[in-house]
């Protein structure tokens, strides 16, 4: 019982490359985006003069915000834990927020003038995520992800 609670460091260590490196940017981008919703809340709730959001707004959008953020983490740990349904999940919540992200840049775009690679560019962890999700996809990653009696 106690060797399956911990994770198996020998089986990620004869894993394929690809989904080595899509574990650690899977994993640094989720941390990545759990800090800065951390750190976005704090300036939200920076207390001014007038405050421009009321505070149960700014405390509703927290925990969504961060019950995303550990939805994320959740992900990354089933991912080093062979779990096929978590690289899935991982592929879907990539490609909604690439497409999000996108149609907001649009949006902003159309609204502020700015230039749409201009806004792009600051969204990194989602670059990152879209990569591991994409080297999830690849052929010699679905392998590591198969259930030990099925593979050949």
């Amino acid at each position: 019982m106690g060797a399956n609670l911990g994770i198996n460091s020998i089986a990620l260590k004869n894993g394929p490359v690809f989904v080595k490196i899509a574990i650690v940017i899977y994993w640094v981008a989720s941390l990545q985006y759990l800090c800065v919703t951390i750190g976005g809340i704090f300036i939200m709730s920076e207390p001014i003069s007038k405050p421009a959001i009321p505070f149960g707004a700014i405390i509703g959008v927290a925990e969504i915000l961060i019950t995303f953020g550990a939805l994320k983490l959740f992900l990354a740990f089933k991912l080093l834990k062979r779990k096929n349904w978590a690289r899935i999940v991982v592929v879907i919540v990539s490609a909604l927020l690439a497409a999000f992200l996108i149609q907001g840049a649009i949006n902003v775009t159309m609204a502020t003038q700015h230039v749409f690679f201009d806004i792009l560019k600051h969204n990194y962890g989602l670059f990152a995520e879209i990569v591991a999700a994409s080297l999830l996809l690849l052929p010699q990653s679905r392998g590591w992800f198969e259930p030990k009696g099925t593979s050949a």
